[in-house]
């Protein structure tokens, strides 16, 4: 079991060095965009250069313990602990820094769960450093010559690549971001044949109508497709809007949001149509959906250019589809990642 668990580990490592560089490679080859490694750590205090190279460098240290956790030599062995040290104290100052946004007041941030995921990663990273790597206990083998190891690591890189997306749903998905925008930006639902909206759609409606009365934003862009019966989901949107007090004014429609990617790609024209933004750097924006839909919402705003910022719906009566649509919302997030 311990030999097990340390090649599960060594899985770990490899989905998440695997995962930087690609997000690195994926940057320079498409330029300025989202780049979605912020999932996992954030290196935004440093300048464009200087967070490429300790992507580079963290990212080379966690593939190489995965697959040669006793090979390149003592000289090479020590930088990569020492990489990957310094890659745990930088998860651990993030989670800090996520604590204190969380404790100061007036700042608009509210956690969802009491642990960031910055300092679990931080948790597994520090283990890869101190699991011993040379011989098991009782043999003469090294680790790397143990029947079943390479499948054992190529599991725990596959289950890292599934828990992945739902850790994001889990503690970040469920983290309320809200602060002053320029735009409240609610994703549609199902709306029902005589014009009433979904629960699932009346929790996220509700929810952009109490940031707006906060005054956190002076418009609501309702964003969906076609309803059940003539009703479109952000005409029934809307006047749900309008009977919680908000002024139609200050409502913007956008008809053809069909999907998470059809509402990002609208929004431009939208928001330009009403004069909020003349640019994507210029708008920031507040995205209201459920829980499980905000990582991926998130990435397709922030790659279209907008400053996004999450809130997740509040659920006012159970959601027992939940568990399904974050399965789905797994395979979906890759999905769009890989389509960026």
């Amino acid at each position: 079991m311990r030999h097990l668990t340390h090649d599960l580990l060594r899985g770990f490592a490899l989905f998440l060095g695997l995962f930087a560089l690609a997000n690195l490679g994926l940057s320079a080859v498409r330029g300025a965009g989202y780049d979605a490694s912020i999932w996992w750590i954030d290196l935004r205090g440093l300048p464009g250069p200087a967070a490429s190279l300790f992507c580079l460098g963290f990212g080379l240290a966690l593939v190489h313990r995965a697959v040669c956790p006793l090979g390149g030599g003592v000289r090479l062995q020590r930088f990569r602990r020492a990489a990957l040290w310094v890659l745990a104290v930088w998860l651990l100052v993030n989670a800090l820094v996520v604590w204190r946004l969380h404790l100061m007041p007036g700042n608009g941030v509210t956690l969802g769960l009491p642990v960031p995921l910055s300092l679990v990663t931080a948790a597994l990273v520090a283990a890869l450093n101190v699991w011993p790597v040379g011989a098991p206990e009782g043999t003469s083998r090294p680790v790397r010559s143990r029947p079943c190891a390479a499948a054992a690591v190529l599991v725990g890189c596959l289950a890292a690549a599934l828990l992945s997306p739902l850790a994001q749903m889990t503690a970040f998905g469920e983290t309320d971001y809200r602060r002053p925008a320029d735009a409240i930006v609610v994703y549609g639902c199902r709306a029902y044949a005589d014009g009433r909206p979904s629960q699932a759609l009346a929790d996220r409606v509700h929810t952009a109508c109490e940031l707006y009365h906060q005054g956190l934003a002076p418009c609501i862009v309702m964003s969906g497709g076609p309803g059940d019966g003539d009703i479109h989901e952000t005409q029934a949107m809307k006047d749900y809007a309008v009977s919680l007090g908000v002024p139609p004014g200050a409502i913007l429609r956008d008809t053809v949001g069909l999907d998470t990617r059809a509402t990002a790609a609208n929004l431009p024209k939208v928001l330009a149509d009403q004069g909020i933004a003349s640019g994507h750097a210029d708008a920031v924006l507040l995205a209201v959906s459920h829980d499980y839909h905000l990582p991926r919402a998130k990435l397709t705003l922030e790659r279209e250019g907008f400053i996004a910022y999450t809130v997740p719906a509040e659920i006012r009566r159970g959601l027992p589809s939940k568990p399904y649509l974050m399965v789905r919302e797994t395979a979906a997030w890759w999905v769009y990642w890989g389509r960026s």
